[in-house]
């Protein structure tokens, strides 16, 4: 559910003080799916303004209103692996390993062959880092023709960022 004033039209018509508009559209979304997204924008600092300058967020913003970026437009291989360069990229510019982050998928995606997942049984992974082997297994489960509504999906992570990576990771 995207609230009333919080659509990516509303952030892309702010005149100034961007940042703000924008932490604000990702708070109103997280309050209206409190299940799904709790914690999930976590605490950047949007409204810095010496940091990202609001002719930066504008021209972010513009860039990416040129694309189509709906899941039905992007196929599922580039959303991964556009994924993949930002946590490499977060990871690099926050001084860690994009190996703190995730698991190479290749490895992931025999993984979840191995473990062959079903519909209705609940998958847990106790070190869940961003969410790819959860994700992986959801893919196995539907891949198999299974229905993936029924599948719980459990993880726990003890770095809070990558907590909420894996949840928009989930989302997505």
């Amino acid at each position: 559910v995207i609230p009333e004033g919080a659509h990516w039209n509303d952030v892309r018509a702010a005149p100034r003080d961007v940042g703000r508009a924008l932490l604000s559209a990702f708070l109103a979304i997280e309050a209206a799916n409190p299940e799904r997204l709790q914690g999930v924008f976590g605490n950047a600092n949007w409204t810095d303004k010496a940091q990202m300058p609001d002719s930066t967020l504008k021209n972010l913003i513009e860039h990416f209103s040129k694309h189509d970026l709906t899941l039905a437009a992007v196929p599922e291989d580039e959303l991964g692996n556009g994924y993949e360069y930002l946590i490499k990229k977060f990871a690099d510019d926050s001084g860690h390993t994009a190996q703190e982050f995730y698991t190479n998928r290749t490895l992931v995606h025999l993984m979840a062959q191995m473990l062959e997942p079903q519909p209705g049984e609940s998958i847990y992974d106790p070190t869940c880092g961003t969410g790819g082997m959860l994700i992986s297994c959801l893919a196995e489960v539907k891949r198999r023709g299974g229905d993936i509504r029924t599948t719980g999906l459990y993880g726990q992570e003890l770095i809070t960022i990558t907590a909420a990576i894996a949840r928009m990771n989930l989302v997505i």
